[in-house]
């Protein structure tokens, strides 16, 4: 039987540190899909997903078991990776640049799924960190409306708000693509 995250946890606090591993192993993969919507690239999201479970380890005794050991890792995760972003000031992709992308790769043969999954992941790349963030933990991850307000330290009202904003400008920028 698999051990549970808050056992895990206790014995990693009693000395236990290999045990951690298996915490790294379990959200390791989630961790890095969220880090990477907000981060842009492979590469820093590498680094802020080692970032985010040094912290994890250094604060581990910190934890305190209100929430789920998943929604306090997504919370340093999604901090980590915002600060990130804003200390870097990534640039985002324009909308000149996504049209002219997408009008360069016409291809007639292509199916109408095809297109539609072509234009939702343009619309994805055209959002912004924090809003691929919010869609990822929501939609991908499948975490709750709490959950989400939880790891954001956002209101359940503030999220929902989000959310449905961020539904919409998909949809404009879904249908303003040629």
């Amino acid at each position: 039987m698999e051990k549970s995250d808050r056992e895990i946890i206790a014995e990693v606090l009693t000395g236990n540190t290999e045990e951690f591993g298996k915490l790294i192993e379990r959200y390791g993969n989630r961790i890095y899909g969220l880090v990477l919507h907000i981060a842009g690239n492979r590469e820093d999201a590498e680094e802020l997903t080692s970032d985010t479970f040094l912290k994890a380890y250094a604060r581990l005794a910190f934890f305190r078991g209100r929430s789920a050991f998943s929604t306090w890792l997504y919370r340093i995760a999604y901090n980590t990776a915002i600060s990130f972003r804003r200390r870097r000031r990534l640039p985002t992709l324009s909308l000149d640049d996504a049209y002219r992308d997408y009008s360069d790769s016409s291809d007639d043969e292509m199916h109408w799924e095809e297109v539609r999954i072509e234009l939702l992941e343009r619309a994805l790349k055209r959002l912004e960190g924090e809003e691929r963030a919010l869609i990822e933990l929501f939609h991908i991850e499948g975490l709750s409306i709490e959950q989400i307000a939880e790891i954001t330290s956002l209101s359940v009202a503030n999220v929902k708000v989000k959310l449905h904003r961020i539904r919409k400008k998909l949809a404009y920028f879904i249908h303003s693509e040629p």
